[in-house]
């Protein structure tokens, strides 16, 4: 919820129009009198290394990079203010003299003597715009002291810069390269040669922390507008003392090694050109609160048809209205209960065998309704004589007990001489099978 503005404490009275000095920039440097902070945050924050903030480059906004903060609640959206920087980079080998050559590039037909350099004196270089517009080289050029940027104002925005950007290829001979944005001469060196305009822009970024695919940050084209001169030259000025220049090469060397194509190696170098020269002058930013913030309190929510939903409602009410009669039938019905006499009954173990017992008719039908054994015994017994005294045998005592074990009567030895049937084991010493067995 952050703010990005620029942080005018450090600039001095007679760092703005009408006077033409350049606000953290002196004649011997850029932040030489702050160094402690301003070159360490700009060399973390381009190492993607800095604690609070980062660089991002925007896909969907042509490549504009912006300083945004590290950590962000993704609960949150709101709109705040910020600055921009986008490259635009064309490669100069098919403009200049002796590409596909054996020799280096001459650009001195289009307009263009301050590079090539000479490789013993200067490697890559930045070059911004004046410096009789590229036709008049720098003292500094041809000696062995650093090129010195500028320290007065004011470049244009956007800022025309030309690049040279070279390596070793550590290969004491020809090397083949991959495309002809990069040129391999003189041996070892390979050299990307390149005009640049790179624009800074004052505008507003959102933050939507609910946006597919990580897409949170965004910027409308109407929130773009081009920083005045002045300010653009303040933030060039790192890129214009050469602060960036070997970043730049480091970071472009292996994506333009591995590109097929000049197109490819100019995009990676708008990319990483518009990154890096936003990124080390991000010292210079603070920030402060947004505006429009709204917090999104995630909570869990469904839709659902309506349809299906009342009838699922409905099935509910219906569930519960089918339970509640049931329970309320439950609790008010009553059972008959059978008396048992005590000549019906055995008195095995029993201490009341005077007394009538008697058997709910519900435990009765419980009992009927779990096994099969009581209707087994009712079919299958035998008849009684209505001329014999009634006794717990009989079949009619037998029905009304608990206890299906107790429904078949076997106590009459007399009567029951018939051999059990058994399942198990044959009753062998010699291997014995398992099955049915006469006792």
């Amino acid at each position: 919820m952050t703010s990005v503005i620029f942080n005018q404490s450090l600039c001095s009275q007679h760092d703005f129009p009408p006077l033409n000095s350049i606000c953290i920039t002196g004649a011997d440097g850029w932040a030489n009198d702050r160094e402690d902070f301003m070159t360490v945050i700009g060399q973390n924050v381009i190492s993607n290394s800095s604690s609070d903030r980062k660089i991002i480059t925007l896909a969907d906004a042509e490549d504009l990079s912006l300083v945004v903060p590290r950590v962000v609640d993704k609960r949150t959206s709101f709109k705040a203010s910020n600055f921009g920087a986008r490259a635009q980079c064309k490669s100069l080998n098919s403009q200049c003299i002796g590409q596909g050559t054996m020799t280096p590039i001459n650009c001195s037909n289009i307009g263009i003597t301050i590079i090539p350099t000479n490789p013993s004196v200067v490697a890559s270089l930045a070059v911004v715009a004046p410096y009789d517009k590229w036709d008049d080289n720098p003292p500094s050029l041809n000696t062995s002291y650093p090129l010195f940027g500028p320290h007065y104002c004011c470049a244009t925005n956007p800022v025309e810069t030309l690049l040279q950007l070279r390596w070793s290829s550590q290969v004491n001979g020809l090397t083949s390269v991959p495309n002809d944005a990069i040129q391999p001469y003189p041996i070892p060196l390979l050299n990307i040669y390149a005009s640049c305009s790179l624009t800074f822009y004052n505008l507003t970024m959102a933050y939507d922390g609910s946006a597919s695919d990580e897409k949170y940050w965004s910027v409308a084209p109407e929130d773009l507008l081009p920083s005045s001169d002045h300010f653009a030259t303040i933030l060039a000025a790192p890129y214009a003392w050469q602060l960036v220049t070997d970043h730049l090469t480091m970071n472009i060397k292996s994506r333009a090694m591995s590109a097929n194509s000049t197109q490819q190696v100019m995009a990676a170098l708008n990319q990483e050109l518009s990154r890096l020269a936003l990124g080390y002058v991000s010292g210079a930013f603070i920030f402060a609160p947004a505006s429009n913030v709204r917090v999104t309190v995630p909570t869990i929510l469904g839709r659902y048809p309506i349809a299906p939903l009342l009838v699922f409602v409905l099935l509910l009410f219906i569930y519960g209205l089918i339970g509640i009669v049931i329970f309320v039938m439950s609790f008010n019905m009553r059972s008959d209960n059978v008396l048992i006499p005590p000549e019906l009954r055995r008195f095995a173990g029993s201490t009341h065998v005077n007394a009538d017992q008697l058997m709910p008719s519900l435990e009765l039908v419980r009992l009927r309704l779990t096994s099969p054994l009581p209707l087994l015994a009712q079919f299958f017994s035998e008849p009684v004589s209505i001329s014999e005294p009634a006794r717990p045998e009989d079949p009619d005592a037998l029905s009304a007990l608990d206890n299906t074990s107790e429904m078949f009567d076997e106590t009459e030895s007399t009567k029951y001489d018939e051999r059990r049937l058994r399942f198990g084991l044959e009753k062998s010493e010699l291997r014995p099978r398992f099955g049915i067995w006469r006792d």
